[in-house]
């Protein structure tokens, strides 16, 4: 087979590979220390990427950290999120520019290849810029036509005796399903003359956590796993990458839009809460023609993906961004970064816990968390990365000084439920002032 071009076809501009691992906290990348080796693959690729170590999600759910993923602003800013009136969330508003829309305008091939077919649908809004966009849903015999499952159960009788029935319970297409179609899209997309932004998502190591062998019988969770499991597909990507000479001159994204909760703070699943299980994700960057590993301590956000595309693409970013280029956090100055945790849906509304708005505000090693229903709490995530001891005492220096700058933030977002809006001139001069935006 004749080798791909090496770079954004005859534009020179590079291609452009966004993967998002959904439901996928760093702790339990053996990358970021974990004790069983669940990414040795990830662990190689870091060799010649850069790995921050201290990337923080925006949210606690799939459509709010996609919606900031693909905008460059926080939940309140893009208003895709929970909220009344809504019956699973409100979509982003067409209003909103997105990167796959700035790229497309810019001569770029936008596609993406989606596993989660629930959040990323187009009703959503996410799909906003893309020329090809494929959510499809696994047609499987256990599905739920109206609501009711038919066949699961008669199914699972007749099928008993198989070596397994677990796979009649995944609702998502599988890793390899969309690597596949990944992997379709890059050959087709390294023919053409312009340069491909391709967005990827997994969804294997959401619930309920079925990977498929061997990664079932390696004496780890299902969630490990799960990890595993997209640890090996995630190599076979870069591997037929090099073979068609395009991984080099590729800036290659590898994050999670966010984690997942096992009852650390009593808490299981997503979209309950701000805590690090939930808001810590791994985010690994290999840039252009980068050829040695580095590593980032630096704190930094979901809402840095856009600028740093715009920067390596060489464009300039919108004023209204709220992040900032990833290229170099270190010598950009300190910075504070924002999580928000919305009101639960479906079955969790009527649990008083998830019917609040929490958020969390993190400066240097600091994180100050508060809710609508009072919660008031402070850690020192260098010494209790796991936030165990709240530090929180009425009167606390740092405490009232975190609060106050997160109340300031807030005064200048949109109210709750007010939908999307754009920092105006105004206000993006004042959220530069006090230091929450570049």
């Amino acid at each position: 087979m004749p080798a791909a071009r090496p770079s954004g076809g005859a534009s020179g501009r590079p291609n452009i590979l966004l993967v998002i691992l959904d439901t996928v906290r760093a702790d339990r990348w053996s990358l970021y220390g974990y004790h069983r080796p669940t990414t040795p693959q990830m662990d190689q690729f870091a060799r010649q990427a850069t790995t921050y170590t201290r990337a923080t999600a925006t949210g606690d759910m799939t459509l709010t950290t996609h919606a900031s993923l693909f905008t460059g602003l926080y939940p309140s800013w893009h208003g895709a999120y929970h909220i009344d009136g809504h019956v699973y969330a409100r979509k982003l508003d067409s209003s909103l520019e997105t990167i796959a829309e700035m790229l497309a305008n810019k001569g770029y091939s936008t596609q993406a290849v989606l596993a989660n077919s629930s959040y990323l649908l187009p009703n959503f809004g996410l799909h906003q810029g893309f020329q090809y966009y494929d959510v499809r849903s696994p047609v499987t015999i256990a599905g739920r036509p109206n609501g009711r499952i038919y066949l699961r159960h008669p199914m699972r009788k007749l099928l008993s005796h198989m070596p397994s029935t677990v796979e009649l319970d995944r609702n998502y297409r599988r890793g390899d399903e969309i690597t596949a179609g990944a992997l379709a899209r890059i050959e087709s997309s390294s023919r053409e003359d312009r340069p491909f932004f391709l967005v990827l998502n997994y969804m294997d190591a959401h619930a309920p956590y079925i990977p498929p062998s061997p990664f079932d019988r390696l004496g780890f969770s299902p969630y490990d796993g799960a990890i595993a499991y997209l640890d090996s597909q995630l190599a076979r990507l870069f591997s037929r990458l090099r073979e068609l000479n395009l991984f080099d001159d590729m800036l290659i994204l590898v994050t999670a839009d966010h984690g997942e909760g096992f009852s650390e703070h009593g808490l299981m699943r997503h979209s309950v809460s701000t805590y690090q299980e939930l808001i810590h994700i791994p985010l690994v960057v290999k840039y252009p023609r980068q050829r040695d590993g580095q590593v980032v301590n630096a704190l930094v956000s979901q809402v840095d993906v856009m600028p740093t595309i715009l920067e390596v693409v060489g464009e300039p970013a919108p004023s209204h961004l709220q992040g900032r280029s990833l290229r170099h956090p270190e010598t950009a100055g300190p910075r504070m970064v924002f999580s928000e945790s919305f009101e639960g849906v479906s079955v969790i509304k009527n649990n008083r816990i998830t019917r609040r708005i929490e958020r969390a505000i993190t400066r240097g090693t600091m994180k100050f968390i508060t809710s609508t229903l009072g919660k008031r709490e402070l850690y020192d995530l260098a010494r209790d990365p796991g936030e165990t001891q709240n530090l929180f005492r009425p009167g606390d220096p740092v405490a009232l000084d975190l609060q106050s700058k997160l109340n300031t933030w807030m005064s200048l977002a949109p109210a709750a439920g007010a939908g999307a809006k754009k920092p105006d001139p105004h206000t993006i001069e004042r959220l530069r002032s006090l230091g929450y935006v570049q």
